[in-house]
């Protein structure tokens, strides 16, 4: 007769049992163990499902919780807390001893529609990956990603758990339960329960990411351009290749799916993690462990540590902020169918080289070609220029000008009021005409070109034919020693910011 664990017990190993946790399946005791100093947890099979499944169910476990300490070992990485011994305790029956994490289950962190950051789910994400593509190499899967099953440590690290239990869950006739709930089955596992293939774990992985995103699981059946509607929704800053991915992982077709070797890869790239890290900066963040809150928090709910929050401190004198965020760049389809004497003028003949010397002088810099476009197009629409779809020849000096007081460059300010104004959405004047403007590089990114003896101008001068040369995503390539009386610059600056403890009460931002 085997018997329960209980708060107070001793068991036989010495461990004193100070928590008990009861699932459908197992049973999960937290224990001291005051000889090591230090606290471990133990699975067990529960005695109802024991008593219902006999000796096939005890081998079952046995069997995979041994192949889970073999195969993944204890110092594999987010694998598992350390695997550290599998041992048959008599009335207990077959127990695994793990260690003890010291941080919540993903579960805690979801729940009534709550998401999580993008930078937050991109790193649980990348380090779930980095575990079920380690088990999947040693032939091992887990058949049973659930929020429950993912733990965080206090440094707000991934520690996956069950490990060994999924084939126990089919010996007793469990095998509908074993992903908790029918969202995180893959469509052929809906149909054959007892299927172990590498693909199922990579489609709960898709389904964990989404609900981490949205606040919820995706409905059924899962269709792409569904999900990647609610990711978008969900996170208008969301970058592309992280929608993708998940809405890959979630693919019908097994075969369509990436393997988890793949998906490490992309959320665990450097690049990805500073580019959803800068796409979130105004975040609030625990300093400690590096987690990325959606709404403003106090205490952070991984390592219990205090929040921040980056506050913007005012643009320069001559400065106009524009926020980071998703805008409309390039020309789209709809565009297709529209057609030193004088210290107010901007400076012109300088080169690309004196441009970027003037601005790293003065503790600026030039500014990036999708940087400038969004500062002359704004961030509601696709306009053609910065004032809107149409040529209005009246808003910008260019060749055709009917106004004679400007024969070359007009003021900074000649355009900014009536019907003559053409200033920006943001209200940044002459993104259109007087001067083509300098960017740093040009529109391909690529670290040849930028390193190449070529760059680009954006919005044309007061030579050009504007109605062409002012279309806000136009980029017109020029030598970085080029110069003329029409050419000239203007500088952007990085936004800077002062930290503060979030208090409680503070206003979601």
């Amino acid at each position: 007769m085997t018997v329960g664990l209980t708060v107070g017990m001793i068991l036989p190993t010495g461990e004193r049992v100070v928590e008990v946790l009861h699932g459908g399946f197992a049973e999960v005791g937290v224990l001291d163990d005051e000889f090591e100093g230090r606290r471990k947890v133990v699975n067990r099979i529960n005695d109802d499902v024991l008593a219902a499944g006999g000796e096939p169910v005890a081998r079952a476990f046995f069997n995979e919780c041994r192949i889970a300490v073999a195969k993944l070992g204890s110092e594999a990485k987010y694998t598992a807390p350390a695997l550290l011994a599998l041992r048959n305790l008599g009335d207990l029956g077959p127990v695994l001893f793990v260690g003890h994490v010291d941080g919540p289950a993903l579960r805690d962190l979801l729940g009534d529609g709550v998401r999580q950051s993008l930078t937050q789910t991109v790193r649980m994400g990348g380090q779930i990956a980095t575990a079920i593509a380690y088990a999947h190499e040693r032939d091992v899967r887990h058949r049973d990603l659930k929020p429950s099953n993912i733990l965080l440590s206090r440094g707000n690290e991934v520690r996956l758990i069950d490990w060994g239990l999924s084939l126990a869950h089919d010996a007793a006739g469990l095998a509908g339960l074993t992903a908790g709930v029918a969202a995180y089955l893959s469509p052929e596992r809906l149909v054959d329960p007892r299927l172990d293939a590498e693909a199922d774990d990579v489609y709960a992985l898709g389904v964990l990411l989404y609900e981490c995103l949205t606040g919820a699981c995706p409905r059924q059946p899962v269709l792409r351009r569904a999900v990647c509607d609610a990711l978008t929704g969900a996170h208008p800053l969301i970058p592309e290749a992280v929608r993708d991915l998940v809405a890959d992982l979630m693919a019908e077709d097994p075969q369509d799916r990436p393997d988890a070797r793949r998906v490490a890869a992309v959320l665990g790239d450097p690049a990805l993690l500073e580019d959803v890290a800068a796409r979130e900066v105004e975040r609030p963040f625990c300093r400690a462990c590096g987690f990325v809150a959606v709404s403003a928090v106090p205490d952070c709910p991984v390592c219990r540590g205090t929040m921040y929050e980056r506050v913007a401190r005012p643009p320069r004198e001559g400065m106009v902020r524009v926020d980071g965020g998703v805008f409309v760049h390039g020309i789209t389809e709809g565009l297709f169918e529209h057609r030193a004497l004088r210290p107010d003028h901007p400076v012109v003949n300088v080169t690309w080289k004196d441009a970027l010397c003037y601005a790293l002088w003065a503790g600026k810099r030039l500014p990036r070609p999708l940087e400038w476009e969004k500062a002359a197009r704004g961030d509601k629409d696709d306009r053609l220029y910065p004032w809107g779809d149409a040529w209005v020849p009246s808003r910008s000096n260019h060749n055709r000008l009917p106004a004679s007081e400007y024969r070359q460059t007009s003021p900074v300010y000649a355009f900014t009021s009536g019907e003559a104004d053409g200033r920006s959405p943001y209200g940044v004047a002459d993104m259109a005409g007087n001067v083509s403007e300098w960017v740093s590089h040009g529109r391909d990114s690529d670290a040849k070109i930028r390193s190449s003896e070529v760059r680009a101008v954006c919005g044309g001068g007061w030579t050009d034919s504007v109605a062409v040369n002012g279309v806000v995503s136009l980029l017109v390539a020029a030598s970085i020693d080029y110069r003329s009386e029409a050419t000239g610059f203007r500088c952007a600056v990085d936004i800077f910011y002062d930290e503060r403890p979030v208090k409680e009460g503070d206003a979601h931002r």
